[in-house]
């Protein structure tokens, strides 16, 4: 479980440093009149990226990370992949949820305090999710 972790932290930061850095650069944000769309335009992209990487290796991102070394099977790889783009588009929907349903006071400290808090921990959720699919489907180990 820990392996998946630390390489799930990795390519998540990599996928949100990339992503600043295209959206730095490209100027995006500022085609979106509303700011209060940047926080779920942002999380859209990174699960863009992660999409994009799938293409080009069908393992994943995070299986880029010495993954190989893991044995796990294909499918493994391509369901963490899968529960990470669903990740950051979930991120992406609570975003816009929450600042319709909730002030303007909540929503700032939903972005300054919980998504940071969310982006530690849901990696740990993932290898425990991983874990009880697999056993359930048996694909853990080629």
């Amino acid at each position: 479980m820990w392996s998946i972790y630390w390489r799930s932290l990795i390519g998540i930061v990599l996928a949100i440093g990339l992503s600043s850095f295209l959206h730095q650069h490209l100027g995006i944000l500022e085609l979106i009149a509303n700011p209060n769309y940047h926080p779920a335009i942002f999380w859209c992209s990174t699960s863009l990226i992660f999409s994009v990487v799938s293409l080009f290796q069908s393992n994943g991102l995070v299986y880029i990370f010495w993954g190989k070394k893991l044995r796990y099977t294909k499918n493994y790889w391509c369901s963490l992949n899968l529960i990470i783009i669903s990740f950051f588009l979930v991120l992406a929907f609570l975003s816009i949820v929450i600042h319709y349903s909730f002030n303007e006071v909540f929503w700032s400290h939903y972005k300054l305090f919980a998504q940071p808090v969310i982006l530690l921990l849901c990696p740990l959720l993932f290898g425990n999710l991983l874990k009880c699919i697999t056993k359930h489907n048996n694909f853990l180990i080629r």
